[in-house]
């Protein structure tokens, strides 16, 4: 069944897994009637900034990893993605209004596109660190995120060559992964928030059943775990 990991009168942020609805149905049920949809799938595309007067007043979806949404004296929408082993991130700026949605694969994170998303939100909507909570979706935990094959090869040497060699794992029986959680709270951290502020779903897509894997799934893959950040 879908999880509220955070309500208030403003805003909650509700997860919702394969044996739950799809993101639209989810979004029925949690009485939303407007819902912007994030989709990854561009890789060209990264953060964007929506001016809300030219968003309609329906359900529909923007392609990029990251969408930043401001205060507007009138509508604003519910945000949501779908996502798989991959971090999703639901932030919310209670003082202002603001919320956005970022998706970061490996190389995403590899690329830092964090500290660009938090930047952009800083030009457009000026804001104090310490007003942001972040939200953390279902992702694969470090153990699990193996390197295998020529990906596994190449990713272990765009790490090894980086300042983020050091989330670069390896176990008892030679196991090599990389640490996509440990990354992203060290980046965040660097962007100025505290460990407070960031809430990091703990059950690992791979290890979890109820969740969509792609490492688990192989060409049965699904993206199918939802994030929703509704807007009261």
């Amino acid at each position: 069944m879908p999880i509220t990991r955070f309500n208030n009168q403003k805003f909650s942020v509700i997860y919702g897994t394969k044996d739950d609805k799809d993101i639209n149905g989810l979004a029925e049920d949690s009485g939303i009637t407007s819902l912007l949809g994030l989709d990854p799938a561009d890789p060209h595309r990264h953060v964007i900034t929506l001016d809300l007067q030219k968003i309609p007043h329906s359900r529909t979806r923007v392609n990029g990893h990251g969408i930043i949404l401001g205060k507007h004296a009138g509508f604003i929408p519910s945000l949501g993605m779908m996502t798989a082993d991959c971090p999703g991130l639901a932030v919310i700026n209670a003082a202002d209004g603001t919320i956005g949605l970022l998706h970061l694969s490996w190389l995403q994170l590899y690329a830092r596109t964090s500290k660009k998303f938090f930047r952009t939100w800083a030009a457009t909507y000026p804001y104090d660190p310490a007003d942001l909570k972040i939200f953390v979706g279902p992702s694969i935990c470090s153990k699990c995120f193996t390197l295998q094959g020529w990906k596994g090869w190449l990713r272990f040497g765009l790490f090894s060559l980086s300042s983020s060699r050091k989330f670069l794992m390896r176990s008892k029986a030679g196991v090599r992964s990389i640490d996509l959680r440990g990354m992203l709270r060290d980046q965040l951290m660097q962007a100025g928030f505290a460990d407070s502020q960031i809430d990091f779903y703990p059950d690992c897509t791979f290890e979890t059943a109820s969740l969509s894997s792609h490492r688990r799934e192989g060409k049965a893959k699904t993206t199918s775990n939802v994030i929703i950040l509704k807007v009261s």
